[in-house]
């Protein structure tokens, strides 16, 4: 009279057991992996990687020319040039009785015009000195005492003070590279002369 209960009680955990044996995850496949692995395209970087910006170097560049009393005399004054971090520093004129001042480096670096005196004519005259070749060429003759040349952005022009009669009037001019063409920039007081950076103005001290 139990067999039938018992029948259908061990017929329910039968099929109790399929149910939960056909949810469980199947094994995976031992190729499986090898199987994703070669139907993945490789990653190509078609572009260098980014790198951190590398920092902008703070060391000073290029040259600086000056005045330099080599004898300890103001009226023995020389030209010297040392480079912007205080480096290189040498000495560039050689006339040692000679005064030189007011130099200024050009802007391509490769020469120095400074202001000399001169015995033949009597005057400061203004030079242009060739630091590759060491050349020096006096760039004018006779023109009266003139000082602070400074040789424009574009290496064309050179501006300059001029005293000459009155020396409590000095004046700023232009000439060439050459030393021709010379011509006043304005008719009041002014020295001291220097170019704007883009060559299209030029500033200068007046008390006027």
């Amino acid at each position: 009279m139990y067999k039938r209960p018992l029948f259908c009680i061990v017929f329910m955990i039968f099929m109790l057991a399929c149910n939960l044996a056909s949810n469980a995850p199947p094994n995976p496949d031992p190729n499986l992996f090898a199987t994703l692995q070669a139907s993945t395209p490789p990653v190509v970087f078609t572009t260098a990687p980014i790198l951190p910006a590398q920092s902008a170097s703070t060391e000073p560049t290029g040259k600086l020319a000056l005045t330099c009393q080599i004898s300890k005399e103001v009226s023995k004054e020389q030209i010297c040039l040392v480079n912007a971090d205080g480096s290189g520093y040498r000495r560039l004129t050689t006339e040692d009785d000679l005064r030189h001042y007011y130099a200024s480096v050009a802007p391509d670096g490769k020469s120095v015009v400074y202001s000399a005196y001169n015995p033949p004519t009597k005057h400061f005259e203004i030079y242009e000195l060739h630091l590759i070749t060491n050349e020096t060429k006096m760039l004018t003759n006779h023109f009266g005492d003139l000082n602070a040349p400074e040789i424009s952005p574009d290496g064309k022009t050179i501006v300059f003070t001029r005293y000459y009669l009155d020396v409590n009037k000095p004046t700023s001019w232009l000439m060439d590279r050459d030393g021709t063409n010379l011509r006043q920039v304005v008719d009041i007081a002014a020295w001291d002369p220097t170019w704007s950076p883009d060559g299209s103005a030029i500033l200068f001290a007046s008390a006027e």
